[in-house]
């Protein structure tokens, strides 16, 4: 066939050889274009469906950032409100104590307020280690979430150790003393300890 083309352009004049050759160029260079727009349009179609995956791909770690940020904030939600229920006992328990030894109560009745008073410091004092055992199985996950828990670890762990030690201070205080020596000396303690779980609940909001 291409022989038989061939053979006729020879046969043409020259001006119709040339038109005939011209419109040619023309048809290859439209099937080329059209080669290359369709070849473009292929690689469009795929950087497309690239973004998309990568949306999706996207969507789906802020998605498990999302619950792993939910589960440690629920996490830490529990620990500080275990600390926060103790500490709120044993300030209770000492306003009984102050309150019977300000009404001038039988020494018996303040002896007994004491011992349940000191009951609930050393309860603070165990409540205070178990949720810093807690924070310490779980630093791993606190430092790789971001700069922010892991922050927040290290305070809340911290006052934690502090809310630990100060309670310790108290019982063996109550153990080796009598509570009308040492009553005076227990509000700024207590004062003291408030600060301490103010400390970790300012930084929980953080978190």
């Amino acid at each position: 066939m291409h022989l038989h083309l061939k053979q006729r352009v020879r046969n043409m004049s020259p001006e119709v050889a040339a038109t005939w050759q011209a419109w040619s160029a023309v048809v290859q260079a439209g099937g080329s274009i059209a080669a290359i727009a369709f070849a473009i349009w292929i690689a469009n179609r795929q950087h497309e469906q690239n973004i998309e995956l990568v949306r999706d791909e996207r969507r789906r770690t802020e998605e498990q950032d999302r619950r792993r940020d939910e589960a440690i904030r629920e996490m830490a939600r529990d620990a500080i409100d275990i600390v926060t229920e103790a500490l709120e006992a044993a300030h209770r328990d000492h306003g009984r104590a102050k309150a019977l030894a300000y009404e001038g109560a039988e020494a018996s009745k303040i002896d007994v307020a004491a011992d349940i008073m000191a009951a609930s410091f050393r309860g603070l004092e165990s409540a205070a280690g178990i949720v810093i055992w807690q924070f310490d199985e779980l630093k791993v996950v606190y430092q790789t979430a971001g700069a922010t828990p892991a922050i927040f670890h290290f305070h809340t762990s911290a006052s934690l150790a502090d809310i630990k030690q100060v309670a310790n201070r108290v019982t063996r205080m109550l153990e080796n003393h009598n509570y009308a020596y040492i009553q005076f000396e227990l509000e700024p303690i207590i004062q003291e300890l408030y600060g301490f779980q103010a400390s970790i609940t300012e930084h929980f909001k953080q978190l």
